[in-house]
């Protein structure tokens, strides 16, 4: 199969898709992580979760997805208040919270937890860039249950 060099460019060279391809996804980056995470503070700390990309054009917009895992590990009668954030390199990008209720408050024994991020950057670039979660919470939780669960960071290139 030939490889076809519109108007006689390098594809390394293309910076910019015809008009009507916009809404494509170009690449997708996926990014885990299986090391069990201590928060008990509501300030945000990392996760050791992160993937890069680097855009093919300045007019792309990168979708991050992530599905982070909780556990608020003993017994207590609180709910789990737990907050995240994305940044793109080192600036925060998005802002989230997860509250998790148990309509049985005798039953907030070990309670499991979702914290999922869905966010559409336009970065305006086409250098490498990292994408990475931090979460906090008000209460003493671990993130990712034990070995067998990942926390997942997926970018997805889509065409501007």
């Amino acid at each position: 199969m030939a490889i076809i060099k519109p108007n006689n460019n390098t594809i390394s060279a293309i910076t910019a898709l015809p008009a009507g391809v916009g809404g494509k996804v170009l690449q997708v980056v996926q990014g885990s992580n299986s090391t069990q995470v201590q928060i008990s503070g509501s300030s945000l700390q990392s996760l050791g979760l992160s993937a890069d990309i680097t855009p093919s054009a300045t007019s792309s917009k990168i979708l991050i997805l992530t599905s982070i895992i909780g556990y608020q590990r003993g017994e207590t009668t609180n709910d789990v208040n737990a907050y995240g954030s994305l940044l793109r390199d080192s600036t925060t990008i998005h802002n989230a919270q997860s509250i998790q209720r148990s309509q049985d408050y005798s039953s907030k024994h070990n309670m499991a937890f979702t914290l999922n991020m869905e966010y559409l950057d336009s970065p305006s670039s086409t250098s490498q860039i990292t994408y990475s979660a931090r979460a906090g919470s008000d209460n003493f939780v671990l993130f990712s249950i034990d070995g067998n669960s990942k926390q997942t960071i997926t970018l997805m290139e889509i065409a501007g």
